[in-house]
């Protein structure tokens, strides 16, 4: 879920006004999220997309916090946690780089300090998602629905 999160506060940074960019052809305003019953969604996905508006999140960050969300996901069950462990250490060390070189000294810290509201907005994602499928006011996709089970 941070991952699509990530996605969603990239695409908003562009845009005009008060929307959410959920994907190139749904924008959602804060009147339209209240409707479909998104109301604290909305208000935490803003709360993100302010927080990486004002950092000038670029796009190679977004990709690299992309990476941090999955590397860092709660599978408890991991076959190789030495691999994973390389891995992570690969995205810090290539996070560290494209800051020092852009001259930045604490930026790549910033963003790593964002990630604990990425994960609360990713909780109240998946409660909101949750509560709209029990109430059946909004059909979800299959794989969705399996991911939010797992969360859940």
């Amino acid at each position: 879920m941070e991952a699509l999160l990530v996605g969603v506060a990239w695409r908003t940074q562009g845009a005009s006004g008060e929307e959410l960019v959920f994907a190139g052809n749904l924008r959602l305003d804060k009147a339209q999220c209240r409707a479909a019953g998104l109301a604290d969604l909305y208000e935490a996905l803003r709360h993100l997309t302010a927080k990486y508006q004002a950092m000038n999140l670029s796009a190679e960050e977004a990709a690299v916090l992309k990476a941090v969300a999955l590397a860092n996901s709660d599978a408890s069950l991991v076959d190789c946690p030495d691999s994973v462990q390389r891995f992570q250490d690969g995205l810090h060390e290539a996070l560290q780089d494209y800051e020092s070189s852009r001259r930045e000294q604490h930026r790549a810290g910033r963003l790593l300090m964002s990630l604990p509201l990425l994960r609360q907005t990713a909780d109240r994602a998946v409660e909101a998602f949750l509560r709209l499928h029990r109430h059946r006011r909004v059909p979800l996709h299959k794989l969705l629905l399996e991911m939010l089970d797992a969360k859940a």
